[in-house]
């Protein structure tokens, strides 16, 4: 009886002398040297920058929200969630942007390719999976702020509206 995954003539395979790299092959070869390098600090310096912008995202949210609202608005608690969700959502973002931006910790030895490997992996996964969470939630507190914005805009203005007897 015959096994199913072997074939009755092996194929032989001949090797040539070796050839050089051809310029093609070789700037290939570098360029994907620089995106392995670089792929670290690339997540790196996206977290660095968005953990700027959510933290100017909220006074821009307070300035919008207090500009909607008026001076002499008094909110209740409703209004006051609303109006305080958004820099909350900023404030975790910047936090998630921040995880994702210090450096992790873990051991590898110089001599072993596959510890240097798996931290790379860890570190990439970290960043991205930091990126991810952050820009969603920094998404969520868009939303947020402009829909406190329309909320609060569609509010009468308390300084305009004629005294309660």
């Amino acid at each position: 009886m015959r096994d199913k995954g072997r074939t009755a003539n092996p194929v032989r395979v001949t090797v040539g002398p070796p050839r050089p790299i051809s310029i093609q092959n070789e700037a290939l070869l570098e360029a994907g040297k620089e995106m392995l390098s670089k792929s670290v600090e690339v997540g790196r310096d996206f977290c660095k920058t968005m953990v700027t912008v959510c933290g100017a995202a909220i006074p821009i949210h307070v300035a919008l929200v207090g500009l909607a609202a008026g001076k002499e608005f008094k909110f209740d608690l409703l209004q006051g969630l609303l109006a305080l969700a958004g820099p909350a959502l900023y404030l975790i973002a910047m936090c998630t942007f921040s995880y994702g931006y210090f450096p992790g910790r873990s051991a590898m030895s110089l001599e072993d390719v596959d510890s240097i490997a798996k931290a790379r992996d860890s570190a990439l996964e970290r960043r991205y999976e930091s990126a991810l969470g952050g820009t969603s939630l920094f998404a969520f507190g868009v939303i947020a702020t402009l829909g406190a914005a329309m909320y609060f805009f569609g509010q009468p203005d308390p300084a305009t509206a004629p005294p309660a007897p």
